[in-house]
């Protein structure tokens, strides 16, 4: 029988998010998602974001020095937005949502916090005159008492292998929560291969301890290890969390820290609850991982034979044994589904891409400039993958991820720039075209019928990035002048 699963992720994305929604690398992250939470959008209340098929609840910092920092986005598939509502929080880098039980069939209502705290050094917290920790503390306590709660995010909090620490298992809020049967289980003992404890790491086991949440890094399938989240100059960390009501544990059915992309420092988290009602626009279960192969070593092995053998996994081959299975590949898919949590767990995961080094076909703008970049990144990233520890490889990796950066966005500015181009010529030699041209580049959802020349100058600009010395200007106005009005 196949687990109905909410897949909900995570990432700090390090700004940017209007230019990054062109690359696919982001877009194919987002869309493995049915709710998928960012970090550092750096959106304003002026920017206008939309994503096909998604909704989203935002907050952007109001009276920020720096525009460009900040921001948190909750974003939902939109067939799900019956079953959403957002709820305002005291502080600008956190925004909550309310999973309704009655959509998702859980038992009791769900509040998720993407959660945002800047560095201990941020000039943020001097300008705020508040403990985040505090709020995030209160609103837990508040929503708390309404159901259960799920915090993901950035906290710039490195906890080492800080245990969580509770006086006894009771219900910590109300008798209006349902607690589940396995709430009383005790939670493994969290692994981290960040050995760090820094200030906010204290404080965040403060919170936890005192609102009875739990640490899913280290301690769930998919992560038993506690993979470091981030990796910039300075070296490695693991700041990145998901944490669940003591309450929720039960019904997490994975949590897994995603591989690096190239476009953030920080690695995409994700977990998978347990629900039970389909809310999916279709039946079909398409896997995270559907190109991938386990590399076996020996110690993954040792570990494997040992997850297997243990009373855990006693318990599931005893009940897989007992169901009585209607068709064979029901049987087939229960057992995988068995062998694959173990795999996850114990061995290195390494995933295939369908896709080559060759250049792509238009619309995934490329050339041979960028090949051999991409070839020595991936080169590094894996060398890098084998040996974490190792601080030449990540320096290595980090200055060829840099580069492979700076090539995307170049060769994506010289796309948009050749379009534009593109667009001038065809207005003489096929007007018609042209003007089907421009029509596709209108959001259809602008209620505007008439697109003044001033609309255009701020399109352009936005879109080719330019200054104002920018010989791209040229076309700017002989395109403005050339509108209709």
């Amino acid at each position: 029988m196949n687990i109905l699963k909410l897949r909900i992720g995570s990432q700090n994305i390090q700004g940017g998010l209007i230019r990054k929604l062109d690359f696919n690398d982001f877009s194919n992250i987002v869309h493995k998602f049915d709710i998928f939470c960012m970090q550092e959008s750096w959106l304003t209340e002026n920017n206008s974001v939309t994503i096909n098929g998604y909704d989203m609840f935002r907050s952007e910092r109001k009276k920020a020095k720096k525009l460009s920092s900040g921001g948190v986005i909750i974003l939902f598939k939109s067939h799900l937005s019956k079953g959403m509502t957002k709820i305002k929080s005291n502080y600008e880098d956190f925004v909550w949502a309310k999973l309704d039980k009655n959509f998702f069939g859980l038992e009791n209502d769900v509040y998720l916090c993407n959660c945002y705290i800047p560095p201990s050094n941020s000039n943020m917290h001097l300008v705020r005159n508040n403990d985040p920790f505090d709020i995030l503390e209160q609103e837990i306590l508040e929503f708390g008492n309404l159901g259960d709660v799920i915090i993901l995010g950035d906290t710039n909090s490195r906890t080492g292998r800080l245990q969580e620490q509770y006086s006894d298992h009771f219900n910590p809020y109300n008798d209006n929560i349902t607690i589940n049967d396995n709430y009383d289980y005790e939670p493994l003992i969290r692994g981290n291969e960040d050995s760090t404890i820094n200030e906010f790491g204290r404080k965040l086991f403060n919170v936890l301890e005192n609102t009875h949440l739990l640490i899913l890094n280290g301690r769930m399938v998919g992560d038993l290890n506690g993979v470091k989240t981030c990796h910039t100059y300075n070296g490695s960390s693991t700041v990145d969390y998901g944490i669940v009501s003591l309450n929720l544990a039960s019904e997490i059915h994975i949590f897994k820290v995603l591989s690096q992309q190239w476009y953030s420092d920080h690695n995409p988290i994700y977990l998978e609850l347990k629900i039970n009602r389909n809310v999916h626009e279709t039946s079909i279960d398409i896997e995270l991982t559907k190109n991938f192969r386990y590399i076996w070593t020996e110690e993954g092995k040792n570990k494997f034979v040992e997850l297997l053998s243990s009373s855990e996994y006693e318990d599931k081959f005893k009940c897989f044994s007992q169901n009585k299975y209607k068709k064979v590949s029901e049987a087939t898919g229960a057992l995988v589904n068995i062998l694959q949590e173990a795999a996850n767990a114990c061995l290195i995961l390494k995933e295939t891409s369908i896709t080559s080094d060759r250049p792509h076909k238009e619309g995934e703008y490329q050339n041979n400039q960028l090949v051999p970049i991409k070839r020595e990144y991936k080169k590094v990233k894996r060398q890098y993958n084998n040996d974490k520890n190792n601080v030449n490889k990540r320096m290595l990796f980090i200055i060829q991820r840099r580069k492979y950066k700076k090539m995307q966005y170049l060769l994506h500015k010289y796309k948009k720039e050749d379009k534009l181009l593109k667009l001038a010529e065809m207005e003489k030699s096929d007007p018609k075209l042209f003007w089907k041209s421009i029509k596709k580049i209108i959001n259809p959802k602008t209620p505007e019928q008439n697109i003044g020349s001033n609309q255009w100058v701020t399109y352009f600009k936005s879109l080719l990035n330019v200054n104002n010395n920018s010989t791209s200007n040229q076309f700017l106005t002989y395109v403005t002048t050339s509108l209709p009005t």
